[in-house]
């Protein structure tokens, strides 16, 4: 279940700062 929830904030992250992810990845982990 965890999986399934990290998966939508992952893609919002990449669609939200495609140009960035590595930084906004680093905050939520």
């Amino acid at each position: 279940m965890g999986v399934s929830e990290r998966v939508p904030v992952t893609v919002l992250v990449l669609v939200a700062a495609p140009d960035s992810p590595e930084p906004l990845a680093a905050e939520i982990r």
